[in-house]
């Protein structure tokens, strides 16, 4: 069993590399029992403590942008206006409550999203909040900013994919949880987002679940202008 603790793409390396000549050995000696006696040995279990997630995905940047090709013609609905803020409500205390007493999976509530993670939009901008779950599941997102004169809109009918293009196709800006792996590769994915806005429970950082968010405001995560704000929620 090979335990990764990934703090540093160089250190996720090393333990790939470790674990492929273990792997090579290992496959040496089963063809030698194979070949001598009906026993065989079965391959290493890998368990990762953490991993630097960020780091890769700013490392192999390019790669991973031009390998998701994704087909606009075929799974995009309809895109954001050029001057709207996409909000993309994560939703995990409506999916599962349990992890958000827990473990911190928790939304930031509507107060806070509104005057606080959005207070920099002044009366008249406009938001476009979309969400797996439907309006009436959710907070009071929409009336929050409403509250504020934020032309506020609740984005609906739309499938997986085309909630995933919106989110991408975005231009102004785009504003989601970190740890929303859905929100994350969107805007990755994303040649038109100008500005991304990523929120974060200080709970998670503490358990070391968030490894390397100042990575995320230099090289070339940077080309989104990335700003990540930790609240305590």
């Amino acid at each position: 069993m090979l335990t990764i603790d990934g703090n540093t793409v160089e250190s996720i390396h090393a333990s790939l590399n470790h674990l492929e000549d273990v792997r090579h050995r290992m496959m040496k000696h089963q063809q030698h029992r194979q070949a001598t006696d009906k026993y065989s040995l079965s391959s290493p279990f890998v368990i990762s403590t953490g991993f630097a997630q960020f780091l890769l995905t700013d490392k192999y940047y390019n790669q991973l942008h031009d390998f998701f090709a994704f087909n606009d013609m075929q799974c995009c609905r309809d895109c954001p206006d050029p001057d709207e803020t996409v909000l993309h409500i994560r939703g995990f205390e409506v999916e599962d409550p349990h992890i958000a007493d827990t473990l911190g999976f928790r939304d930031l509530d509507e107060n806070r999203t509104s005057y606080e993670l959005l207070g920099h939009l002044n009366a008249g901008e406009k938001v476009a909040i979309i969400s797996r779950f439907s309006e009436e599941e959710l907070r009071n997102y929409t009336g929050s900013l409403r509250e504020r004169g934020i032309q506020t809109r609740f984005v609906t009918g739309h499938t997986g994919p085309q909630a995933f293009c919106f989110l991408k196709c975005a231009t102004k800006g785009a504003v989601g949880d970190l740890s929303s792996t859905f929100f994350r590769t969107a805007v990755m994915l994303s040649d038109t987002i100008q500005n991304v806005t990523f929120y974060v429970n200080k709970l998670k950082t503490k358990r070391g679940n968030m490894t390397a968010i100042p990575g995320l405001t230099k090289n070339n995560w940077a080309r989104k202008n990335v700003h990540v704000h930790v609240f305590d929620y």
